[in-house]
């Protein structure tokens, strides 16, 4: 297995946690805030060969919503895809003003399956269905600093932010720094890193493939 000096040394973008790996790593699970850039280098995943689950979301479409990574839904349509078996993984976020969303990956058969969430998949880990579904998953969150997050979301999403202003600020504040130290690897995706940050996130998970 890949040790965190080798990592250090020759993907710097990345940041060594203290956390014991799974011995056999079933899912490479990506989370982040808002703005963190996950789409970013998770398209750069994509464009490798790797499976990227499609996500489904019970809100409606938003402006700059990449639609190869997102699926926005009804809850009712949700309901269904989850009774026709369509959906391999489910969770939900808790939102603004005890708003709720409910989130579901395609079913996927890759051997190691790539998972694109936000950081209310790590945060209800223990309430994903099925249950234990994310027990081998090697964690992997993608961060950026409150004011570059800020930018790119509103860059992004203007029209969040002119129709939802309290949605947006949710979103924008909801960092969760605090669950850094929780996963396995940190990838920094912004300052001198930004540039290299989704071509080490591939070489990672090529090297993770391979054994």
């Amino acid at each position: 297995m890949i040790n965190s000096i080798h990592i250090q040394e020759s993907l710097p973008a990345f940041q060594v946690m203290n956390q014991p790996w799974p011995e056999k790593i079933g899912h490479i699970a990506i989370i982040g805030a808002s703005g963190s850039g996950k789409t970013t280098v998770l398209q750069a995943v994509r464009n490798a060969g790797f499976t990227v689950p499609k996500r489904y979301i019970t809100r409606p479409t938003r402006l700059g919503d990449d639609l190869e990574e997102n699926v926005c839904v009804t809850k009712e349509e949700f309901a269904e895809l989850q009774a026709q078996g369509a959906l391999g993984l489910v969770w939900q976020k808790n939102m603004e003003q005890d708003r709720v969303e409910q989130y579901g990956f395609a079913q996927s058969e890759a051997e190691l399956t790539i998972l694109a969430g936000n950081n209310a998949l790590w945060k209800n880990r223990e309430k994903v269905q099925p249950a234990g579904a994310l027990r081998n998953t090697l964690w992997i969150k993608v961060v950026a600093p409150l004011e570059v997050r800020a930018e790119r979301l509103q860059k992004r999403s203007p029209d969040l932010f002119a129709d939802k202003p309290e949605e947006a600020a949710f979103r924008v504040g909801e960092s969760a720094d605090e669950l850094d130290v929780q996963m396995h690897l940190v990838l920094n995706n912004y300052g001198q890193f930004e540039s290299e940050a989704a071509e080490q996130l591939v070489k990672l998970i090529t090297f993770l493939a391979s054994k």
